[in-house]
């Protein structure tokens, strides 16, 4: 179907409802005397008859004849000579063209023609329109010497440059304000057929304006379709780096994998520094071996953001293909290059897994606090390093963390979780939660060691605590030497807990032993644990047989709450339940703990 007459090219891409709102804003456009927005200005076509007037003595005939022309000889060749004169700024040339322009002798129109070619010589649109002004000015400047009169030719032009560029910025701006309407006018579901129009715009404007309309979208996490990303790649190769970086900006933001091999090419040929910079950055989500020889190039550049960018491209690429050596050794020796101050925290790492753990010690001592990390990140992986990992955490606080995870590495025991306990830090509870998350890493077995190496019960239950993780407890059954650390472990921790008078938290780690059996093993801690908090009738449900080691469990109960206003029942229901098998030993011990309980039992309420 044939467009209907008068209507833009770009008309029949958009949808009725898109085309509708656009065809409304026109007007704006075409009272400023532009074409549509969408279409780009068309030069005028090369005239055979009015070649660039480039040479000398050509210029000196067309003056010679304009001259002839303003004493009214061959009038009729005016139209031929006058077009030619534009390009002529010599003082001859404005001075013929002017005599024709007020000549008596030629037509209106010839001297409109005249007029118009003045306006090209000089530039002087601004008061064009006022023909005596713009005479007096023109024969204010025939009146210089040549070289005030070159200066003031000069100065002219430059005048109007400077006019039109603001003009043309001013207009721009308008355009992109004008399709951003636009935009949100339009309904959602058409809005992606909008975008592919505006960044396939031949306009320069239109281009900036779809990208960054589909980057805003990108950042909603709202999806672009395979039309916006191919006509977005195909801004790669844009003759503007304004707009190659906008283009590589937006396929950092979504699923670029469909073209990287466009960006591959891209990157292959620029030459902006921060258009490449958007480039590596689409290659750093999507690695590929074929851009390699490109990123090693921006890799030696002296721009940082170039250089990073072609750092952290080869580090994912790297991560997920190893490069080959012939590679590997032109990046190993630019990144051995690299001051302190120029190398990134990618770079180091870089550095680090292609030429090892050497290359980067002198790393620990830089003055930027993202390279010394990363140098001791990476450090952080090498058993041999961790003396060097220590050092630069004693000597920086901020650096705690990665010394935690090389010891968790490389020296979980009991020394080094003593080494971790002197490290600074940057705040107490960071110092906590690394000292936790040391422990819970250790084996069971150099658990306890620390522990007893603690000088306060609270610090060996604040180890104990944070070393037995729910995944422990959840394990504690077999014949396993490092299941029965395990055991060892939960034991002197309820031991711990009941010796400080924390019955409950006592109580609340057994029940945490999800496996039915293995919370048996710790079954007279439990009863330990109730008869403490005064909930004798359930300690006395839980079994109906008694046994010499249950009678331990209340005994200890009363050893540690003895000074409670429960104890003489406490003491009361050991006579009643146990009195039978008491052993000599047991019986001494309650008569001693009777011995210890205050004299309140009159007042002393009763047992549950």
């Amino acid at each position: 179907m044939m467009r209907a007459h008068g209507q833009p090219r770009w008309h029949h891409k958009l949808s009725p409802i898109v085309a509708a709102c656009l065809t409304a804003l026109l007007p704006l456009w075409l009272a400023q005397g532009q074409s549509s927005p969408l279409v780009a200005p068309e030069a005028p076509p090369a005239s055979p008859e009015h070649p660039p007037t480039t040479d000398p003595q050509l210029g000196r005939n067309i003056c010679a004849a304009l001259e002839a022309i303003a004493d009214g000889i061959t009038i009729d060749r005016a139209r031929s000579w006058l077009p030619q004169a534009e390009q002529l700024r010599t003082r001859r040339a404005l001075s013929a063209v002017l005599d024709v322009a007020v000549s008596a002798h030629v037509s209106p129109e010839v001297q409109d023609i005249a007029w118009q070619t003045l306006l090209v010589q000089t530039g002087r649109d601004d008061i064009a329109h006022d023909r005596d002004a713009f005479t007096k000015w023109i024969r204010d400047g025939l009146a210089l010497t040549d070289a005030a009169f070159a200066q003031w030719i000069t100065a002219a032009h430059a005048t109007r440059a400077v006019r039109l560029a603001a003009l043309n910025e001013q207009t721009e701006a308008e355009l992109a304000r004008v399709y951003h309407q636009l935009y949100e006018r339009t309904p959602e579901d058409q809005r992606q057929d909008l975008l592919v129009v505006l960044i396939g715009s031949p306009r320069t404007t239109l281009q900036a304006t779809g990208l960054d309309l589909a980057d805003r979208e990108a950042l909603s996490a709202r999806p672009l379709s395979d039309a916006v990303i191919e006509t977005t790649a195909n801004r790669l190769t844009s003759p503007r780096a304004s707009v190659r970086t906008a283009a590589a900006r937006l396929l950092t933001r979504i699923d670029a994998s469909t073209v990287v091999n466009r960006v591959v090419h891209a990157l292959g040929v620029e030459t902006d520094v921060q258009a490449a910079a958007a480039q590596l950055r689409v290659l750093q989500r999507h690695p590929q071996v074929l851009a390699l020889p490109s990123i090693v190039r921006w890799l030696a550049s002296p721009s940082t953001g170039a250089s990073d960018g072609a750092a952290a491209a080869l580090l994912a690429l790297q991560d997920r293909t190893p490069i080959p050596d012939p590679a590997r050794t032109s990046i190993v020796e630019a990144l051995r290059a690299m001051r302190d101050e120029q190398i990134t925290a990618d770079g180091v790492s870089l550095l680090y897994d292609l030429a090892g753990a050497k290359e980067i010690k002198r790393f620990l001592h830089a003055n930027r606090a993202d390279v010394v990390r990363a140098a001791c990140l990476r450090l952080a992986r090498d058993s041999a390093s961790l003396t060097d990992v220590l050092d630069a955490a004693r000597a920086d606080p901020s650096l705690f963390d990665i010394a935690i995870t090389a010891l968790s590495n490389h020296q979980p025991t009991a020394e080094g979780y003593q080494l971790a306990k002197a490290l600074p830090s940057p705040s107490e509870e960071s110092h906590s939660s690394g000292l936790a998350s040391l422990a819970s890493g250790m084996y069971a077995s150099e658990l306890l060691r620390a522990a007893h190496m603690e000088p306060t019960l609270t610090t060996r239950i604040d180890l104990l605590s944070a070393g037995l993780t729910p995944e422990r407890l959840s394990h504690l059954r077999g014949t396993d030497p490092g299941i029965f650390a395990r055991r060892e472990a939960v034991a002197e921790l309820l031991r711990l807990r009941i010796e400080t008078q924390a019955p409950r938290a006592a109580l609340d780690l057994v029940e945490s032993i999800t496996d039915p059996e293995a919370a048996l093993i710790f079954e007279s801690q439990r009863v330990t644990a109730l008869v403490m908090l005064n909930r004798l009738d359930e300690a006395v449900a839980r079994h109906q047989d008694v046994t010499p080691g249950l009678c331990d469990a209340w005994l200890e109960a009363l050893s540690q709450c003895r000074h409670l206003d429960h104890a003489p029942h406490v003491a009361a229901r050991i006579e009643t339940l146990f009195s039978t098998i008491l052993s000599d030993m047991q019986r001494a011990r309650l008569d001693a703990l009777r011995t210890a309980i205050p004299k309140t039992e009159a007042n002393a309420s009763s047992g549950n």
